[in-house]
This record gives structure tokens, C-alpha cells and sequence, in this order.
């Protein structure tokens, strides 16, 4: 307890509370009813509103056969709720239908991580999803894309190297917190296309 009140009287606005185990496995029911009781009272005893973002890894820990997976996610986000969670994330290998199902069977807003089944925004927008996360694809993509770079080089070619048009200054103002500058760049970067 005491770490997590040092995290909230230091600044955070947020705690995650996972039930997700190493070798595929998950913390029992008894178990994340207390972390999550136990959290929530922080709010009071430190007057603090934060938000507690519950998990379940029913999917992503592949718990159970497919088909005990749904009513046994369904079981843990109610439970979550119920506890004092504001919001569950879970995720894993979902289908749209399933989580379409999970939607309307929750009592509270769901965060899901971003698939190739769950990624069109307006759809998971509708079905009630309140957060999308895109996990660690970001940090993988851009691994990737080092990888295809050393390869390259490897074969002394540099032209896409070169031919990066993304300036000095532009990404120095990136990490200065200054606006854009070089608008190209920004709608690259954030697929918005108004600018």
C-alpha cells in the first residue's frame, strides 16, 4: 500500500491493477478483489482522484479454451467494476463479435489493445470502447523498420537514409513541446489531413 500512495501523492492520476501472471496465468478472484478495494479506498484516505485502469488476461494469457473465454472475461470486468475499477482493459486475441458481446454485457468502460480486427476506430467507438491502446506495435514498427535500415546499409544503400525529410529542427521542436513546424510531417505522423 504504502508504494502506491508515494506514486499518487507524487503526481500520477492512474494506477493499473493487472491480473495477468507469468507462464500464462492469472491472479484468483479473492485476490484482485483486494488490490482493488484496497486501491480504491486510497481515494478517500488521500482525498486523490485517480483513475484505476483494472486488466484482465483472459485472452492475452490464452486462460482456459476459446469458448470459456468470453463468459469468464464478462465475469472479471463485472467483478472489476463492482470492486471500484473505472475502467478494465482487455486485451488480447478478441474478435470484433466477441467484444461486441463484452460491450454490451459490462457495466463500465472497457480499454481494448489494438488488433487487426479491432481497428477501425468509428466501429470500436460505437460499440462503447472508451480507450484503445496500441501496446508495445509502435516501439515493434519502429524496430522493424531499424532492422530493414541496417539491412540496407549493410548493402551500402543509403537512399532512404538521405532522403529523410524530416529536418533537425523539426524533430528538435518535437522534443521541445514546440507546435509543428513542418506540416508534411505532421499529418505523416498523425494521419490528420485538415492541416
Amino acid at each position: 500500500m504504502r508504494k502506491y500512495k508515494k506514486i499518487l501523492l507524487s503526481g500520477a492520476v492512474g494506477l493499473n491493477v493487472e491480473d495477468g501472471l507469468p507462464k500464462k496465468r492469472i491472479s484468483g478472484l479473492q485476490v484482485m478483489k483486494n488490490k482493488i478495494e484496497c486501491i480504491n479506498s486510497l481515494k478517500k484516505e488521500l482525498g486523490v482522484d485517480f483513475v484505476i485502469n483494472s486488466r484482465t488476461d483472459i485472452y492475452w494469457n490464452e486462460i482456459g479454451d476459446p469458448e470459456s473465454r468470453l463468459p469468464a472475461a464478462i465475469k472479471r470486468v463485472n467483478s472489476y467494476f463492482s470492486w471500484g475499477a473505472d475502467c478494465v482493459f482487455v486485451p488480447g486475441n478478441i474478435s470484433f463479435n466477441q467484444l461486441k458481446t463484452l460491450t454490451n454485457e459490462v457495466n463500465g468502460p472497457l480499454n481494448i489493445l489494438l488488433n487487426k480486427d479491432l481497428q477501425n476506430i468509428n466501429q470500436l467507438n460505437t460499440l462503447g470502447v472508451r480507450r484503445i491502446s496500441l501496446g508495445s506495435s509502435l516501439s515493434r514498427n519502429s524496430i522493424s523498420n531499424l532492422f530493414e535500415e541496417v539491412e540496407k546499409i549493410g548493402k551500402n544503400n543509403f537512399d532512404s537514409l538521405l532522403n529523410n525529410t524530416l529536418s533537425y529542427e523539426s524533430v528538435n521542436q518535437l522534443y521541445e513541446g514546440k507546435p509543428e513546424p513542418n506540416r508534411n510531417c505532421y499529418q505523416h505522423c498523425s494521419g490528420d489531413k485538415s492541416r
